[in-house]
């Protein structure tokens, strides 16, 4: 939790890891956050409004729905 914590700090002032842009990073964290549920994980606000923001990219939308886990 520390660390997600950690994260979650800084996606609390900036839309996406390494500041405005969408990098490999973020697409990593949020393959890793969707397992959240699995887990039992609550995740602290800043980082379910990242998900929700990376979800509705239009490419990732499109993947997740290509591959059923919409």
């Amino acid at each position: 939790m520390k660390r997600l914590d950690l994260v979650a700090g800084t996606l609390s002032k900036q839309p996406f890891l390494l500041g405005q842009q969408f990098s490999v990073a973020d697409a990593y964290l949020f393959a890793v956050l969707r397992w959240s549920p699995r887990v039992e994980i609550q995740l602290p606000q800043p980082l379910q409004e990242f998900v929700q923001r990376v979800k509705a990219r239009p490419a990732v939308a499109k993947a997740l729905e290509v591959e059923g886990l919409t």
